[in-house]
C-alpha cells in the first residue's frame, strides 16, 4: 500500500524556497521587528510605571555622562509623565540637556542629588509657564555656563510665568549668565494672586543675577525662605510687590538686596536674614514709592565705603528691630525709617542729600545710650520730632513719640 504521504514530497523545501521565504521575512517582516524592539523598553516601563507611579529619566535612554545631549530623553519622560500622571525621578548623575524642559500642570519632579547643565546661553533649563500645581522637588543642582563676572548671556536655571500652587525645594541654581531663577510675572485674574509660589532651602550661587521677580512688577505673593545668595552680581532683584523672603543669607555678592520700581512695586517683607559684606550695596532702594519693610536683619559693611545702604529717590523703606553696621546714604525721595536698630561702633557715615530724607534715625544698644539723628528741618518735617536728650530716650519714649508723630 502507497502512503498518503507520499504526494507532499513533490512540495519538498529546497534552498531556493529557504531563500526565497527568509528574503521575503526581511523584506516585510524586519520593519515590524525593528519597531517592536525599540518601543519594548517604554512598553515595559509603562507596565513598571502603572505599579509604582514613577518615570525614571535612565529607563528613557538618559545616560547621565555630563557630555552626551539627554534633552530627547528627558522631553519623553516628561511627555509620559505628565499622559500618565507620574512623577518624573532623576537618579544622581550629571545631565546635559540642550533645550528648555516644560513643567506641566500637576507634574512632579523629583531629583535624588542630579545635576542638570547645558551648553546654550540663552535658554532657561527648566520652565513652567501658565500652569498650576506642579512640584519640583531635589536635591537638584541647575548649572550654566558662566565662567566669570559680567559675561553676557540670557539664559536662566528656573523661568516662571503665570503659575499657581507651585512649589520648589531643594534646589541650587549656579553660574548662570542671566538668571538663576527667573518669575516674570505672577498669576492674574482670574486667578487667585495670593496662590502663588512657596520656596525653601534655595542656593542662588555665582549668578549674573540670582534671583529676579518681576519686570512689570506683578511677580507678587511669593514665599521663599531658607535661602542662600553666594558670588551673584547681584543676589535678587526684586520689582513685584508683596513677595516675603525669610531666613536668609544673603553674603560676598556685588550688590545684595536691589529694589526697583514697577506697576506694582515694593510693599513686600524681608525678615530675620543676613545681609553682609556684598561689594557695592547691601541694600539699593531705586524710585521704590510704595515701601519696602527690612525686620530683624542685620546688615554688615566693610569699611569704608562697601556694602553701603542707598536709597535713591525712594520712600517708604523701613529697617526695624536688627542691626546695621554699614553706611546709608539717601539721594532724593520722601520718608524712609530707621527704627529700634542697634548701631554698633565703629559708625559708619549717614549722608543724606534728599529734601525730606531720613527723617529720622534711633540708635540704641542695651545700655540705652545712642544717638538721635535728624534730618535738616523743614515745611513738611514733622515738627513735635527733635533731637532728644539721651536720658529720655527709653524704647517706650521713642515708641510713644514715634506713635505721637503719626499721628496714632
Amino acid at each position: 500500500m502507497k502512503s498518503s504521504l507520499r504526494p507532499s514530497l513533490k512540495h519538498k523545501i529546497t534552498r531556493t524556497r529557504l531563500l526565497i521565504a527568509a528574503g521575503f521575512i526581511l523584506l516585510y517582516g524586519m520593519p515590524f521587528v525593528f519597531t517592536l524592539w525599540h518601543t519594548m523598553p517604554q512598553r515595559f516601563v509603562a507596565l513598571l510605571r502603572s505599579n509604582s507611579g514613577d518615570v525614571n529619566v535612565l529607563d528613557y535612554g538618559a545616560r547621565g555622562d555630563g557630555v552626551t545631549d539627554d534633552g530627547p530623553a528627558f522631553a519623553a519622560a516628561f511627555a509620559d509623565a505628565t499622559r500618565q500622571n507620574a512623577t518624573v525621578v532623576i537618579p544622581k548623575r550629571t545631565y546635559v540637556v540642550n533645550r528648555t524642559l516644560k513643567m506641566t500642570t500637576g507634574l512632579v519632579l523629583r531629583a535624588e542629588g542630579a545635576t542638570i547643565t547645558h551648553r546654550v546661553d540663552n535658554l532657561p533649563i527648566l520652565s513652567a509657564m501658565d500652569v498650576d500645581d506642579w512640584t519640583l522637588q531635589g536635591p537638584l543642582t541647575l548649572a550654566g555656563t558662566r565662567t566669570a563676572a559680567d559675561e553676557p548671556g540670557q539664559e536662566a536655571g528656573l523661568f516662571i510665568s503665570n503659575c499657581n500652587r507651585f512649589i520648589v525645594d531643594k534646589l541650587t541654581v549656579k553660574d548662570f549668565k542671566g538668571y538663576g531663577i527667573h518669575i516674570v510675572q505672577g498669576a492674574g485674574q482670574p486667578k487667585r494672586r495670593g496662590d502663588q509660589g512657596q520656596f525653601a532651602f534655595v542656593s542662588f550661587v555665582n549668578n549674573g543675577v540670582g534671583l529676579h521677580l518681576g519686570e512689570a512688577g506683578t511677580a507678587e505673593y511669593n514665599l521663599f525662605t531658607l535661602l542662600s545668595f553666594n558670588g551673584n552680581d547681584t543676589a535678587a532683584e526684586i520689582i513685584g510687590g508683596n513677595n516675603v523672603v525669610t531666613a536668609a543669607n544673603v553674603v560676598d555678592n556685588r550688590i545684595g538686596i536691589h529694589l526697583l520700581p514697577g506697576f506694582n512695586s515694593g510693599h513686600g517683607i524681608i525678615a530675620a536674614s543676613n545681609i553682609n559684606h556684598n561689594k557695592l550695596f547691601n541694600v539699593q532702594a531705586e524710585s521704590v514709592d510704595q515701601g519696602y519693610t527690612l525686620s530683624g536683619c542685620h546688615i554688615y559693611g566693610d569699611p569704608p565705603t562697601g556694602g553701603i545702604i542707598r536709597l535713591v529717590d525712594s520712600q517708604g523703606i523701613h529697617f526695624t528691630g536688627g542691626t546695621i553696621n554699614a553706611g546709608i546714604v539717601v539721594e532724593g525721595g520722601g520718608l524712609n525709617l530707621a527704627f529700634d536698630n542697634y548701631f554698633p561702633p565703629p559708625r559708619f557715615p549717614i549722608t543724606d542729600t534728599s529734601a525730606l530724607g531720613f527723617k529720622s534715625l534711633f540708635n540704641f544698644d542695651e545700655s540705652t545710650m545712642f544717638d538721635v539723628r535728624t534730618a535738616p528741618r523743614n515745611s513738611s518735617f514733622p515738627a513735635g520730632l527733635t533731637a532728644t536728650p539721651a536720658i529720655e530716650c527709653s524704647r517706650t519714649a521713642l515708641r510713644d513719640r514715634f506713635l505721637r508723630v503719626k499721628g496714632r
